[in-house]
C-alpha cells in the first residue's frame, strides 16, 4: 500500500511539473508574437532546454549597424514542479501572465525571492 501510496504522488509530480512547462512554454510562446515597438529589425526567439527544463526569451539582430543579443527573460520549471523566473528584463510582470494562464502563485518563484543556497542548487552550481 505504502508503494501505491509513493508511485501516485510521483505521477502527480510529473503531470505537475509537464503541465507546469506546458504553460510556461506557451506563455513564453505568446509573447513573441508582438513586434518590437523599439526594435523593429530585431528578431524574437525562444531557447528550450527541455533536458534541464529553461526557457529563455532572447532578442537578436542588427540593428543600425549595431548587432544585439539580449535576455529579456529566464525561467525555469524546477524538479519540484514550481516555476522559477530567474531573469526577467522586460516592463511587464511575466508573474502575472503565468498566473492567468493557470499557475498557482503559490508555484511562482521569483530569482530575487530565493535563498542564495537554494539558487545555486536549482542551477546546479553547488558543489
Amino acid at each position: 500500500r505504502q508503494n501505491t501510496l509513493c508511485l501516485c504522488s510521483s505521477f502527480r509530480k510529473m503531470d505537475r511539473i509537464l503541465k507546469n512547462k506546458e504553460i510556461v512554454k506557451t506563455v513564453m510562446e505568446s509573447r513573441i508574437s508582438y513586434p518590437n515597438q523599439y526594435y523593429p529589425l530585431l528578431k524574437d526567439v525562444i531557447v528550450v532546454d527541455e533536458a534541464n527544463n529553461h526557457y529563455i526569451h532572447v532578442f537578436m539582430g542588427w540593428e543600425n549597424g549595431h548587432f544585439f543579443h539580449r535576455t529579456l527573460i529566464h525561467i525555469q520549471v524546477r524538479p519540484d514542479g514550481k516555476v522559477h523566473v530567474l531573469s526577467n528584463n522586460t516592463d511587464t510582470l511575466i508573474e502575472e501572465d503565468l498566473e492567468a494562464a493557470g499557475l498557482l502563485k503559490s508555484e511562482i518563484l521569483c530569482g530575487r525571492n530565493i535563498p542564495v543556497k537554494e539558487a545555486e542548487q536549482v542551477l546546479g552550481l553547488a558543489a
